[in-house]
C-alpha cells in the first residue's frame, strides 16, 4: 500500500515541474518587469553582474512561454 502511494505522490508531483512557466511583463513609468507563473515552493536564486542578471529555477528544464510576453498585466 505504501509503494502505491509513493508513486501516486510521484506521478501527480510531476507535472508542475514538467510544463513550461509563463512570462508576463509590466511597463510602468520608472521600471519594467517580468512575472514568472513558477510552481509555489519552487527554488530559486538570482546571480546580477554589471551588464543584466541571471534567475535559475531549481528544477525546472522545459522552458519558458513568452507568447502573452507583450499582453498588458492588469
Amino acid at each position: 500500500m505504501t509503494r502505491y502511494a509513493l508513486c501516486l505522490s510521484l506521478l501527480l508531483a510531476g507535472p508542475a515541474f514538467s510544463q513550461q512557466i509563463n512570462v508576463r511583463s509590466g511597463a510602468h513609468e520608472a521600471f519594467a518587469r517580468l512575472v514568472l507563473d513558477a510552481p509555489p515552493g519552487i527554488g530559486w536564486s538570482l546571480e546580477e553582474s554589471p551588464t543584466g542578471a541571471k534567475l535559475t529555477l531549481e528544477g525546472h528544464t522545459d522552458g519558458f512561454d513568452t507568447s502573452a510576453v507583450f499582453e498588458r498585466i492588469d
